[in-house]
């Protein structure tokens, strides 16, 4: 894929912030607690306790980042603000 190609692709950090919903919560990935975070899912155990998957801005940037580099690997396209669609 050529740089300008990839330059057309590129999101706004901000942009990609700005679609999601932020709260208040703990991130699964870095384990900050209390800071805001966007919900990616939820996890239900055996015994009927709710969990909930959140994600700090950082990690949501870097999880997004990794996004973008799989579809450009496999020459998909991509679309920010999708992380934890497959989950609930």
């Amino acid at each position: 894929m050529s740089p300008s190609r990839l330059q057309e692709k590129a999101i706004d950090r901000d942009e990609i912030i700005a679609l999601y919903v932020w709260a208040p919560g703990s991130c699964f990935r870095c384990a900050r607690r209390e800071v805001d975070s966007a919900k990616l899912g939820t996890i239900d155990t055996p015994i009927g306790d709710r969990y909930e998957i959140r994600a700090c801005r950082s990690c949501i940037l870097d999880l997004e980042k990794e996004r973008q580099r799989q579809a450009d690997r496999r020459g998909e396209n991509y679309e920010p603000g999708q992380l934890g669609n497959n989950l609930s």
